[in-house]
């Protein structure tokens, strides 16, 4: 929650609970989740500890991926 508050200004609370309700109502092999590798704030570790959490949903889908911001 800190890292996502931090990098996107947002809160995860919300993004959580959306998250948790989409699972309760759709097949969680419909679901895709992406979780980038962001320079400074998403290492390869802190990337594999968000899929642990994902996949503790029941979510397979998991999309990861480098992300270079904009300058």
């Amino acid at each position: 929650p800190v890292l996502y508050t931090e990098y996107t200004s947002g809160h995860f609370g919300l993004v959580w609970e959306n998250l948790n309700r989409l699972c309760s109502l759709v097949d969680t092999s419909n679901i895709t989740v992406r979780i980038p590798m962001i320079p400074g704030y998403v290492d390869a570790e802190k990337q594999q500890h968000s899929i642990a959490v994902i996949s503790s949903l029941g979510i397979t889908n998991i999309d990861t991926f480098s992300y270079m911001p904009v300058k």
